[in-house]
């Protein structure tokens, strides 16, 4: 659905398979961050399935001039309250929400579908099922990583030039190790 948010998408994207999972956990990741690596989310998705948690959001440090969403904390440690969208929040520091969510599939489908439109933008964000889950009394952890170099949103051509280097970097390097 066109100018719907990610929230629309992500409900679009589970109709098709909806007797094939079980309640396994889904990660969903957005398509433009193509620095993301497999053992950033190895170590996410283990992290998520030892906290017994509803779900996981993926986290790195704050900063000032970040596009990213912010997390609010929940009463326990590690835990998350909520996501604050970039548009409707602060420059506080502190943690910010990298994209990467994984959830209980049976628990996704129905707290989207409870997702209210942001007061701003009009669209619905994924990042509020962290809000609708936590409200009916499951447990969102948060998972950091140190930097969010792995986790940048490629939105332009010159940020895409500037992944493009650092995959031929580790592609050369990971053949460099073998030997080549």
């Amino acid at each position: 659905p066109s100018g719907c948010g990610s929230a629309q998408y992500a409900l679009s994207g589970l109709d098709p398979f909806a007797d094939d999972f079980g309640d396994e956990d889904l990660v969903i990741v957005a398509a433009n961050t193509p620095l993301l690596t497999r053992s950033t989310m190895e170590t996410f998705v283990a992290f998520h399935q030892a906290s017994g948690a509803a779900g996981a959001v993926l986290a790195v440090p704050a900063h000032r001039d970040d596009s990213l969403g912010r997390i609010v904390a929940g009463k326990d440690p590690g835990t998350v309250q909520r996501v604050v969208t970039a548009v409707n929040r602060g420059d506080e520091p502190g943690l910010a929400a990298a994209g990467p969510i994984c959830i209980r599939r049976s628990l996704l489908a129905p707290a989207i579908r409870r997702i209210r439109p942001d007061e701003l933008t009009g669209l619905f964000d994924l990042s509020a099922v962290v809000e609708v889950l936590t409200a009916a009394g499951h447990q969102i952890s948060s998972v950091e990583l140190e930097s969010a170099a792995d986790v940048q949103p490629i939105d332009h051509r010159a940020q895409l030039a500037a992944a493009e280097a650092v995959i031929r970097d580790r592609t050369n390097l990971a053949w460099m190790r073998r030997g080549v």
